[in-house]
């Protein structure tokens, strides 16, 4: 009796099959999209067998499947519907606005039992569009109304101003159900972008940006301009102001008006009487509103010495121009000024004669009388040298200054040496090139500047860019700058197709299903290009070779350890991950769907051996030490009491799965009374040993 009582503890702590309830449920309600498919899953479903399960909508059998018979299926869902006769789960396709409704499930065992879902199919949000009531807005005086509408069940909008939630509040009013926007006294920061996003339970979606036209200003009227200047001096002032659309200028001079109308105001060859205040005013035509500002101006005199000086040297461009002023001269008058370059006078002014300037330069060349400064234009290398200036009064005195022409950084390109690299493995050679004079280099990783240090060395004047060893964080882009006294350029980045890994292998997918539940177990691996994946089940090669393996309406024999091994073909390299599934009883899984820590998996499993293995060294020992037969066991076998009656108590335990318990009873006091009903003796159990028993 012990022995038997034993084996009815091993049986329920090993026993398998789906995890049934005594009633039927179904999620309360589901929404999907047109087109789109459903399944309707029961949460909880009575135990097997079942007599007659059928699917009804609207009146109307649309599923029906009796006892072990062909299922029937109404005319019109023969192509949509698909049933798992485990789950009882109900799948349709292609779905329309009719399919709106409640759906019941009937389940008949020795009971009947129903359950109710309701589904809700929603038009997607489309062609969602936004009016607004004035095209011309004027700030602080205008008010717009933007009035947003879609396709689709039962919108609901929000707007967006820019990549901001418009809210209430400011002048700012939503109504109709948020359908439109209105935006009192608007300014110029309400010019938008707006955006009108629609939505409903299944989907969203936004109109086009719509900018509004605010008129504004003008404001902030600001004059740039030097404080002062040299006599003799061109100088021009700049009049700005914040206006939409462009404000008119007029300008006045020390409160007199001029004939200007432009931004600039020019004065050319400054003399002591344009020195003063000059005053801009800014006139908008829509807002009718009009500011100005004012900027005092110094001319100041030449400076005059008993020397003459210039500055010591000039850079400049190919075809810019270059203005060689002397910083002091002598005092007038003068009986002779020339400008010599390369043992050639290019220009010559003697006493009050008319200048003399030399072939090749009559359309280059302007000479400012005060400030005998010389503007050179339309420059080319040809321009490189000494400039001497020579001035005549009572005595003769020269200066000297130095040009360099300088041609401009140009076409910078970067050649690599390698176009496959493998990580750890592959050394590049990165040589740049430029058009134009004298240029230098220096090189960038994205936008920091590449220094030498680990694997990075630079040589030929830093045209040649070495990295030993590329990983994958050398990949650019790389960009070589070129620069020289008056420019730089850069060329086009680089990138590097640089293939490594695979490297963390990693599996996705849940610790435990239910049976009768698909499962899908993903595997990832940083590699490029991306890796050759292979999979193992419990050490036995399978024949999948893409990233997911998935196990349809799982088993417990599907519980177990899946190895995904990834490859790449070029770095040749190749590494695993493993991940142990566990399939359970259907409703036994963690509380959440949450999955169990690998130490939880662990203690699982342990625990399970120890009991087997308690289980089993009871097992023995009754048999062994207590199992000699006593006066009375002897008694009922003389008396025909079958001889095998522990090898019946193993052949009925799987029966006893489908006996129903008296009702108020669990399913374990079911198994147990049916067991001693099915013996010809009850054995005398002291309750303590009951009681270990049960807590197994």
């Amino acid at each position: 009796m012990a022995v038997r009582i034993l084996c009815r503890a091993l049986f329920l702590l090993l026993c398998s099959g789906v995890c049934f309830g005594q009633q039927l449920a179904l999620p309360p309600e589901l929404n999907r999209a047109v087109g789109e498919k459903v399944e309707f899953k029961p949460t909880t479903v009575p135990p097997p067998p079942y007599s007659l399960v059928s699917w009804i909508f609207g009146g109307v059998t649309i599923y029906l499947v009796a006892g072990g018979g062909s299922p029937v299926i109404t005319p019109g869902y023969e192509e949509r519907i698909s049933f798992n006769n485990i789950t009882l789960a109900l799948e349709l396709r292609s779905l329309t606005t009719a399919d709106n409704g409640d759906y019941h499930l009937t389940v008949q065992t020795n009971t009947q039992v129903t359950a109710r879902t309701t589904l809700k199919v929603f038009v997607p949000v489309f062609n969602v569009t936004v009016i607004h009531s004035e095209s011309e807005l004027i700030e602080f005086n205008s008010t717009v109304h933007l009035t947003c509408s879609a396709f689709g069940s039962s919108p609901m909008f929000f707007w967006l101003n820019g990549s901001s939630e418009v809210t209430v509040g400011g002048g700012v009013i939503l109504t109709n159900a948020n359908r439109t926007l209105n935006i009192v006294n608007v300014s110029r920061y309400d010019k938008g972008p707006f955006t009108c996003e629609a939505f409903n339970v299944i989907s969203n979606n936004r109109s086009q940006p719509l900018n509004l036209n605010i008129y504004y200003g003008p404001d902030d009227v600001n004059i740039k301009a030097p404080v002062e200047v040299d006599e003799g001096q061109s100088v021009t002032l700049e009049c700005v102001a914040d206006s939409v659309p462009e404000a008119v200028y007029t300008w006045e001079f020390n409160s007199t008006k001029t004939e200007v109308t432009t931004t600039l105001f020019t004065v050319k060859e400054a003399k002591f009487s344009d020195s003063g205040n000059y005053t801009c005013t800014a006139f908008n035509d829509v807002t009718r509103h009009k500011t100005s500002g004012s900027h005092f101006l110094v001319v100041k005199g030449v400076c005059f010495g008993q020397r003459l000086a210039l500055p010591p040297e000039l850079n400049r461009a190919v075809g810019e121009k270059v203005e060689f002023k002397p910083t002091t001269v002598p005092p007038p008058p003068y009986s002779l000024v020339s400008w010599i370059f390369g043992g050639v006078t290019i220009f010559l002014v003697p006493g009050g004669s008319s200048p003399v300037i030399a072939p090749g330069y009559e359309g280059r060349i302007s000479f400012n009388s005060i400030t005998l400064a010389l503007e050179l234009r339309s420059l080319t290398t040809a321009d490189n040298g000494d400039y001497h200036l020579t001035v005549q009064t009572n005595t003769q005195v020269t200066a000297i200054t130095t040009l360099k022409v300088f041609v401009p950084v140009s076409n910078v390109t970067v050649i690599q040496s390698e176009s496959e690299l493998i990580e750890f493995n592959s050394t590049v050679h990165l040589t740049c090139s430029a058009f134009g004079s004298s240029p230098m280099f220096f090189w960038l990783n994205g936008s920091s500047e590449v220094t030498v240090g680990g694997g990075v060395i630079l040589t030929n004047a830093n045209r040649t860019l070495t990295i030993v060893n590329v990983s994958r964080y050398d990949k650019g882009p790389f960009t070589c700058e070129a620069f020289n006294v008056i420019s730089n350029n850069r060329s086009q980045p680089l990138n590097f197709n640089i293939y490594y890994g695979p490297d963390d292998v990693n599996i996705k997918a849940p610790v435990e299903v239910d049976e009768g539940q698909s499962v899908t177990l993903e595997c990832v691996a940083d590699s490029v290009p991306e890796a050759v994946y292979t999979w193992e089940f419990n050490s036995t090669k399978t024949e999948v070779n893409t990233t997911l393996f998935t196990v349809k309406e799982a088993k417990f024999s599907d519980s177990g350890n899946y190895t995904c091994t990834a490859f790449n073909d070029v770095t040749r390299h190749k590494t695993s991950g493993s991940y142990f599934l566990v399939v359970k009883e259907k409703g036994t899984l963690s509380a959440g769907g949450e999955p169990l820590s690998p130490g939880a998996i662990a203690g699982i499993v342990i625990g399970v051996l120890l009991g087997v293995a308690v289980v089993f060294g009871l097992i023995v020992y009754f048999v062994k030490i207590k199992g000699r037969p006593t006066q009375s066991s002897t008694e009922d076998i003389q008396s025909g009491a079958p001889q095998n009656q522990g090898k019946q108590l193993y052949e009925n335990v799987r029966a006893l799965q489908n006996i129903k318990p008296p009702s108020g009873e669990t399913q374990e006091s079911c198994y147990e009374t049916v067991a001693y009903e099915n013996t010809q003796f009850r054995p005398k159990i002291n309750s303590k040993s009951a009681a270990v028993v049960r807590s197994r």
